[in-house]
């Protein structure tokens, strides 16, 4: 287990993290990212705004979404 002060050492800054809402695109088969955001809560409510305002794609199929939450950490690399 880590203590306090070597992950203070170790630690380069403190980690971050960010949340958006990320929108399936099915002709590409692959997730499309959204706009990031520093607070969970303003994604909650962008996701249920898009889902309200935009639940279905032209041809009426249901818009596949999803909350990421992406999570950086940084680190001090030891010289050699």
């Amino acid at each position: 287990m880590t203590t306090q002060a070597e992950t203070e050492q170790t630690e380069a800054h403190p980690p971050s993290q960010r949340w958006s809402v990320e929108t399936h695109d099915p002709v590409a088969d692959e997730w499309m990212p959204g706009t990031p955001h520093r607070n969970r809560d303003h994604a909650v409510k962008r996701y249920e705004a898009l889902t309200e305002r935009r639940p279905r794609w032209t041809d009426g199929t249901p818009v596949q979404r999803r909350i990421v939450r992406e999570t950086t950490q940084y680190s001090v690399e030891e010289q050699q």
